[in-house]
């Protein structure tokens, strides 16, 4: 029993991890800083792992008014991640 809670909670952290590639687009959008690298980013992983850095550093450059008429949604107005209460 606890052999395949080891693997099935390894499976959840894998699963919860960016892939080599979308760490690779975070790490170029957070290294350049720009709005069209974190609308690359997004473009490319519009449900990934760092959306909501992505488009909290859009809402910092441009405003939440200005990132939710691209069509992003403001993590704090709920994203698709679900967030975990640290208790």
């Amino acid at each position: 029993m606890k052999k395949f809670f080891v693997m099935g909670f390894a499976a959840f952290l894998a699963a919860c991890a960016a892939t080599p590639q979308e760490q690779q687009a975070w790490d170029n959008a957070r290294s350049t800083g720009t709005v069209a690298a974190y609308r690359a980013y997004l473009t490319e992983f519009p449900n990934g792992f760092y959306a909501g850095q992505a488009i909290g550093a859009l809402e910092s450059a441009l405003g939440p008014s200005a990132v939710a008429e691209l069509g992003y949604a403001s993590p704090a107005r709920g994203s698709e991640r679900p967030r975990v209460a640290a208790y």
